[in-house]
């Protein structure tokens, strides 16, 4: 298990709050294991093993040979999580134990951990960047990224009544 003061909450957002109060809470008392799906909990695809998606990676424990007793790291990034969880089997969808390997990627990359392409979805993350003319540098990870503008053409097409004769002309002989 991580220890928890070097994942304390920074000002820069580095580590995640809600997830850090969790562990806090539960940890110590469960000492919590992180699993990830094997297959996507979207469409079932199978999972990278290096991509962790913020649903298909699960934090809990591991009482029961065969099941997780636990929240979804969405969940608890999130605080979305009751106090009860979930109890799932590791034999549906399959599962993955990164319980070592997820620690150590957080220690060193924070949240950049469940976003490694940088979609900048998350709160508390003013100071994630420092930006350089037309690149950016992730304060979290180091990944320097530049600005690239792409064009996109898009074409509508509406539906829309229009009259088909002039008014007195004689109607068309499928509607007499």
């Amino acid at each position: 298990m991580i220890d928890l003061a070097l994942i304390a909450p920074r000002p820069d957002g580095k580590y995640s709050t809600n997830l850090w109060r969790h562990l806090k809470k539960h940890a110590l008392r469960y000492g919590l294991q992180v699993f990830q799906r094997t297959g996507s909990f979207i469409d079932g695809s199978p999972t990278d093993p290096k991509d962790w998606h913020m649903g298909d990676v699960w934090i809990g424990e591991n009482p029961d040979p065969g099941w997780i007793h636990g929240h979804t790291l969405r969940e608890l990034v999130q605080d979305r999580c009751s106090s009860m969880g979930w109890a799932i089997p590791l034999g549906i969808g399959g599962f993955r134990e990164i319980t070592e390997e997820f620690w150590a990627t957080y220690l060193r990359i924070g949240r950049c951990a469940w976003d490694r392409r940088h979609f900048d979805f998350m709160r508390n993350n003013e100071h994630r960047f420092t930006i350089v003319g037309a690149t950016r540098r992730c304060n979290w990870c180091g990944e320097w990224q530049r600005l690239q503008v792409k064009k996109h053409v898009r074409i509508a097409r509406d539906q829309v009544w229009v009259p088909q004769q002039r008014l007195g002309a004689p109607m068309p002989n499928a509607i007499r």
